[in-house]
């Protein structure tokens, strides 16, 4: 990820015999080493441009591996994935000066229901990845289709015994 060269569509075409979870925690490695302090190159501005980059160029592919139809029985496990992917991706804006931070969410928005399906079957994670989302500034006209549906269904479980 560091240079440039992570790129999850071979990991996915080649590995697709893996198990889904095992294709899970793949994914998940780039969102936690972008920010950690243990596997970060702290002092080389470029190397942080180049891995906040690489991330951005891969979240469509992600969204659209961790959303998809064949995610069924591992709805948890995906929201925490991209509850992770989303944390990475706005924290990375800062090392993108001229990052369009709406594309992530306009991508994710193309699978506002399937989110909104997965939150019903996994609660827990999907609050996670609504508060990833709330967290995002000056982007409401994206966040509102991806959030809105989400927190219909959480708030009714918060309100229940």
């Amino acid at each position: 990820i560091w240079l440039g060269a992570w790129d999850p569509s071979v990991m996915l075409g080649a590995s697709a015999n893996l198990p889904r979870a095992v294709l899970m925690e793949l994914l998940l490695l780039p969102a936690e080493l972008l920010f950690c302090d243990r596997a970060l190159p702290l002092g080389d501005v470029r190397l942080w441009q180049i891995a906040s980059n690489t991330l951005h160029q891969a979240c469509v592919l992600v969204f659209s591996f961790l959303l998809s139809d064949a995610s069924s029985g591992t709805e948890s496990l995906c929201l925490h994935v991209l509850a992770q992917w989303l944390r990475a991706l706005r924290l990375s804006f800062q090392w993108l000066p001229s990052g369009n931070e709406r594309e992530p969410l306009r991508a994710l928005g193309n699978y506002a229901s399937r989110l909104a399906s997965f939150t019903e079957v996994a609660p827990a994670e999907a609050a996670e990845v609504a508060q990833q989302l709330a967290r995002w500034v000056r982007c409401d006209t994206e966040l509102v289709p991806v959030l809105r549906p989400m927190l219909d269904r959480l708030l009714p479980l918060a309100a229940s015994p």
